[in-house]
């Protein structure tokens, strides 16, 4: 079916729609034109690999992406970080209302595989395990995709439109941000104990 992507691209962290948030309780504080914003690149690169579970993981778990000590888990319906560094932090990014059909599925095949041969039963082996170039989350709400992939040194979300879907349905709840501060232009700061983070605005393309 015919889509209309509106992309979303985070330099420092890669996630958050920014049409419609739920602020999870958490305070929202105006910025004047003159305070200085500062946000600290600490997770500046993630892999360009999101890695299938065939039951090497968590069964709620559908991809995992790692870097380092960060992990990104891609869930049915939301998308968890865990951002290693001196003060580790862990977020959650729900998408609320999402269709119970919602699947996950991966896209662009990388070559090669990965293996897993962890503890001594073998049962919980894994060999010949495909990675992918992006992750799609198919049918999140009525004729919306989201389909999340890495570009340069961020990672990027795609917001799939089908005809007469309404983007206003994409509603993504932040859990784990310590306080949460509104930026002249309008864009949301998250304040974390690692660090600020501060996303782009989309750009939108037919």
């Amino acid at each position: 079916m015919p889509t209309t992507p509106h992309r979303s691209h985070f330099v420092l962290l890669g996630f958050l729609a920014v049409w419609v948030i739920s602020l999870s309780g958490q305070p929202l504080e105006s910025l004047s034109s003159s305070t200085p914003i500062h946000a600290k690149p600490f997770l500046a690169t993630l892999p360009l690999t999101f890695i299938e579970n065939r039951g090497q993981w968590d069964q709620s778990v559908r991809f995992l992406a790692r870097k380092g000590p960060h992990v990104a888990w891609f869930d049915t319906h939301s998308i968890r970080l865990h951002l290693g560094s001196d003060l580790p932090v862990s977020l959650r990014l729900t998408f609320d209302g999402a269709s119970k059909g919602t699947t996950v599925v991966g896209e662009g095949r990388q070559d090669g595989h990965y293996n897993f041969y962890v503890g001594n039963d073998q049962m919980r082996w894994r060999s010949d395990v495909p990675a992918y170039t992006s992750v799609r989350y198919r049918e999140m709400y009525d004729g919306v995709d989201v389909r999340v992939r890495q570009a340069g040194n961020r990672l990027e979300y795609d917001v799939l439109l089908a005809a007469a879907a309404n983007l206003d349905s994409v509603v993504v709840r932040v859990d784990g941000v310590a306080r949460l501060e509104l930026a002249p232009d309008g864009s949301l700061i998250f304040h974390t104990d690692a660090g600020s983070l501060r996303p782009q605005y989309p750009a939108a393309s037919v």
